[in-house]
């Protein structure tokens, strides 16, 4: 969980950069099947792949190019932004819109466990706590 903070200290500005600028996409092609998890991914299909890949026994099934799309950096300078951009750095820095978005999932949690946001930390752990060992079929 992040870790809660009065809303008198969250910044008012948001920080960092969004990365589009820095990245292009490319493709990566691979044969995937048709009636499988990259079927999303496949533009056409490719019949003569069907006579060099068997099918199994289904007739559906086609092998076909997959060209899953991918996010790399523009060039060598924008790779060295890129790489800075960790989530560990991310943390460090609290952007307010990561601070609000961490909010917003807390108080979705609160409402769905029926608590109460402004509980202190020490009950919040203990309803934690006991809806763990609830789970685990063991009693407090």
């Amino acid at each position: 969980m992040f870790p809660r903070r009065p809303r008198s200290s969250i910044p008012s500005a948001t920080t960092g950069s969004s990365a589009p600028e820095w990245s292009r996409s490319e493709f990566l092609e691979f044969p995937g099947s048709t009636t499988g998890p990259w079927r999303r991914y496949i533009d056409s299909v490719d019949v003569s792949l069907r006579e060099t890949n068997p099918p199994a026994e289904r007739e559906d099934y086609t092998i076909a190019t997959v060209r899953y799309p991918r996010t790399v950096p523009k060039d060598e300078e924008c790779a060295k932004h890129l790489k800075k951009r960790t989530l560990t750095n991310l943390y460090n820095e609290h952007p307010t819109w990561l601070t609000l978005a961490h909010e917003k999932l807390d108080n979705a949690v609160f409402a769905a466990y029926g608590w109460d946001p402004a509980m202190p930390d020490d009950e919040l752990l203990a309803a934690m706590l006991t809806l763990n060992l609830a789970g685990a079929g063991k009693s407090r």
